[in-house]
C-alpha cells in the first residue's frame, strides 16, 4: 500500500460536494486509485519478472543457491531455495551464458512459500 498526498484535500472535497452519494462515489474512487492490492505470489511473481533481462551480477538474492547445470543449450540453470515457515519455495533461474543475463525462470514443486509481502 502506498501513502497518498490527496488526503489532506478531503475536507474541502466534503464541503463542495453536494449530495451524499456524489461524496461517497468520489471517496471511494480516490482510495481505490490509491491502494494497491497485490497478493505475495504476485508481488513474487512480478519481482522475478523484472530480473529477466538483468545481468547476474545486477540480481541481489538472499536464497540459497542449491545447484547449477548446464542445460543442451548451453545456458545455465541455477536452482534457488528460498523456503520460508510457510512453506517451501524452489525456484530456478536460467542464464545466458553468453550474456549472463537471465533469459526464464519458474518455480519447482510446491511453491506456497514464494511470496513478497505487499
Amino acid at each position: 500500500m502506498r501513502a497518498c498526498s490527496w488526503l489532506s484535500f478531503v475536507p474541502f472535497v466534503m464541503r463542495a460536494v453536494s449530495s451524499r452519494g456524489t461524496l461517497i462515489g468520489l471517496l471511494l474512487s480516490l482510495v481505490a486509485g490509491c491502494i494497491t492490492l497485490t497478493t505475495p505470489r504476485e508481488n513474487f511473481i512480478n519481482f522475478r519478472n523484472t530480473e529477466i533481462g538483468r545481468h547476474i551480477d545486477q540480481i541481489e538474492d538472499l536464497s540459497d543457491l542449491v545447484k547449477l547445470r548446464r542445460l543442451p543449450n548451453g545456458n545455465i540453470e541455477r536452482t534457488y531455495d528460498a523456503s520460508i515457515p510457510r512453506g517451501p519455495c524452489i525456484y530456478v533461474r536460467e542464464i545466458d551464458q553468453q550474456t549472463g543475463r537471465g533469459v526464464a525462470w519458474r518455480t519447482e514443486g510446491d511453491d506456497r512459500g514464494c511470496g513478497i509481502a505487499p
